[in-house]
This record gives structure tokens, sequence and C-alpha cells, in this order.
């Protein structure tokens, strides 16, 4: 999984909120599974971030190597890159 995935599933978890067709119990369960994933979220990307401050260091201490970017941050086929470089 990564936060491609990620998002993917928040976006899920919030259009199942959203069912106007739930209503009572159905609601209440959907809502705190909700809050269970919204709560494994937050750790996911604390741990991305953590990622990508590592791989930050490793980069600047030695800028002939730089490690491949950690599977949780890696781009997938269905995510748009906007090149931010100023040339």
């Amino acid at each position: 999984m990564n936060l491609n995935d990620l998002n993917k599933v928040l976006f899920d978890n919030l259009n199942r909120i959203n069912n106007p067709d739930l209503s009572g119990e159905q609601l209440k369960d959907t809502i705190e599974q909700s809050k269970a994933v919204a709560s494994v979220a937050g750790q996911i990307i604390s741990l991305g971030e953590l990622a990508l401050r590592g791989q930050e260091l490793a980069c600047k201490q030695n800028k002939d190597y730089c490690p491949i970017m950690p599977a949780l941050l890696q781009v997938t086929n269905e995510t748009k890159v906007i090149n931010q470089e100023t040339n």
C-alpha cells in the first residue's frame, strides 16, 4: 500500500459516511469504522514523513547515493506528477 492507496481508502470512507441511505446504528457503525481508519491513516502518514526525512538525510550526506523512494511514497501510474523544478 502506498499513499495513493490510502487516499482512495479515505475517500471511500467519506463516501460511505455521506450515504443518505445510512441512518441510526448503521451510520453510527460506519462513523466508528471511519474514525478507526482515520487514526491508522494518521500513523501511516507519520511513517511516510519519517521515511521521507530519512531519505532526505541520506541524500544530503552523500549526493552520489540517493536511495530509492520508500515504497509507501512511490508514485504509481495513476498519480499525476507535476514537475516543480525551475530552470
